[in-house]
């Protein structure tokens, strides 16, 4: 393996790591096995170059972020304004990961080199993660948030955030009786973004 081919690997590595949260649902907050549906994922795209391999990581990580966006838009009892903003959100990042897709073409029209097998890659790959050190994981003992909740309480942060602003914005324009409870909504909607971004209870 040359100078580049050890580069692009490690970028793919890096960006499986990154990637692995978004996986962690589906592995039962199994790291290990998450970095791997991740490495998989992006190696199924056969990027041969560090550029594709980061267009196919941002590709699958803005489809992965819309499709957690729109099912949390679902959730039973959710405020209209937040379910719209979630769905917007999805919208956007559905829209970032079609470009990301048209970039990653582009580059490998630009780049044209035969890309190996993903299938027949994937035992080099374990061989290679197998002298790594394994991955930092917390002491015995330690306690970490569920990662569908840390995801859901980002999701749910931003649409608050975002609502809340939309309220600040239009007090100027309401009539008086209207703005103190515009400002009590938006100051209300705030504390509990930053409550649950902080990984508090949000109704303390």
């Amino acid at each position: 393996m040359n100078k580049l081919e050890t580069f692009t690997d490690s970028v793919l590595t890096l960006a499986a790591a990154l990637l692995a949260p978004l996986f962690l649902p589906a592995t039962n907050g199994d790291r290990e096995a998450a970095t791997s549906a991740a490495a998989r994922t992006l190696r199924e795209q056969a990027p041969s170059t560090a550029t594709e391999t980061l267009l196919a990581a941002q590709a699958t990580g803005f489809a992965l972020a819309a499709l957690h966006s729109l099912g949390a838009s679902v959730a039973p009892g959710l405020p209209a304004p937040l379910a719209l903003r979630l769905r917007t959100a999805a919208a956007t990042a559905h829209r970032s990961a079609a470009t990301c897709r048209k970039a990653l073409d582009r580059a490998r029209e630009t780049n044209p080199q035969p890309n190996p097998d993903p299938i027949e890659s994937l035992p080099h790959a374990a061989e290679a993660n197998a002298r790594k050190p394994p991955a930092d994981l917390p002491p015995p003992g330690a306690t970490q948030p569920p990662p569908q909740d840390a995801l859901n309480r980002t999701l749910w942060a931003a649409a608050m955030t975002s609502v809340a602003q939309e309220y600040a914005n239009g007090i100027a324009r309401m009539p008086p009786a209207q703005r103190q409870q515009a400002s009590l909504r938006a100051r209300s909607l705030g504390t509990t973004a930053t409550a649950l971004l902080a990984g508090l209870p949000p109704f303390a």
